[in-house]
């Protein structure tokens, strides 16, 4: 009888689809393949795998949602001055529990800042959107995984089209 290792056959199938991604990025950059086979392979391994690790899903992400930072606001005045502002920065403060614990805090506290003109940016592009608690968390999550810059267009396109 031959007993199959569920663990080796994990790792074996995760090593092969890192191998792929990788292939995929590495021809798209060297531009032997189009952006519209590249998205559709993405969003079957997105699909499929997750895309493994967060060096893979920046990539992705990067790829398949594309803005300009020009299009969120700056103005501190209009930010802080926001309807929403005030109940953002509370939620946000209340989030310790979701960062790692290997963050210290003054880390936190610049994620904490990032985290409430992100989604203050967001809300001023997007007039017709109100804040609602739980937002924030699923923003974080975002923030962590893809940086301040990426993860203003990223949330931005899933809230319009998911939330």
């Amino acid at each position: 009888m031959v007993t199959v290792n569920n663990d080796d056959n994990s790792e074996n199938e995760s090593v092969l689809v890192i191998d792929k991604i990788t292939s995929l990025f590495d021809r798209y950059h060297g531009k032997t393949i189009k952006e519209k086979y590249v998205k559709k392979k993405l969003i079957f391994y997105a699909r499929t795998s997750g895309f493994i690790n967060n060096i893979y899903r920046k990539q992705a992400w990067d790829l398949l949602v594309h803005t300009s930072p020009e299009e969120y606001s700056t103005d501190k005045n209009q930010i802080e001055s926001h309807q929403y502002y005030d109940q953002i920065k509370m939620d946000v403060i209340r989030t310790l529990k979701r960062f790692p614990p290997n963050y210290s805090d003054s880390e936190r506290s610049l994620l904490q800042d990032e985290l409430i003109l992100i989604i203050t940016k967001i809300l001023i592009k997007h007039e017709e959107l109100h804040y609602y608690q739980g937002y924030h968390d699923i923003s974080l999550t975002f923030l962590l995984v893809l940086g301040e810059d990426l993860c203003l267009p990223v949330i931005d396109s899933i809230t319009m089209s998911h939330l």
